[in-house]
C-alpha cells in the first residue's frame, strides 16, 4: 500500500521541526568580528548554527543583520577605554 501525502501536509510537518526565526522573515543576527551567529540568546559558531537551525531545509537563504557578540562588545569597549585613556595621558604630558 503506498500512502501519498499532500504537499501542505509535508509542508506542516516540515514547519514544526524548524525553529520560528526559520520560518519568519526574522533576520538572524551575525557578530561582525566573529561572525558568530546568535541563536535562541547565544552565539554560536556559525556552523553549529547552520546544523541547529536546519538552513540547509529552508526554501530561501536565511537573512542577516550585523552586530556585535557580547565578547567581541567588550574586546572593543576594553580597547576603547585603553586608547581613550593613552590619549588623555599623553594630552596632559603635551599640555605640561
Amino acid at each position: 500500500m503506498v500512502v501519498h501525502a499532500s504537499r501542505r501536509s509535508i509542508a506542516h510537518l516540515s514547519m514544526r521541526r524548524v525553529p520560528k526565526a526559520a520560518r519568519t522573515s526574522e533576520l538572524l543576527r551575525a557578530c561582525a568580528w566573529c561572525e558568530r551567529i546568535a541563536v535562541g540568546g547565544c552565539w554560536i559558531a556559525p556552523d553549529v548554527a547552520i546544523q541547529q537551525l536546519r538552513t540547509y531545509e529552508w526554501s530561501e537563504p536565511p537573512r542577516f543583520t550585523h552586530g556585535a557578540c557580547d565578547t567581541c562588545l567588550e574586546n572593543l569597549l576594553r580597547r576603547r577605554e585603553l586608547s581613550i585613556g593613552g590619549a588623555l595621558a599623553t594630552n596632559e604630558s603635551v599640555a605640561r
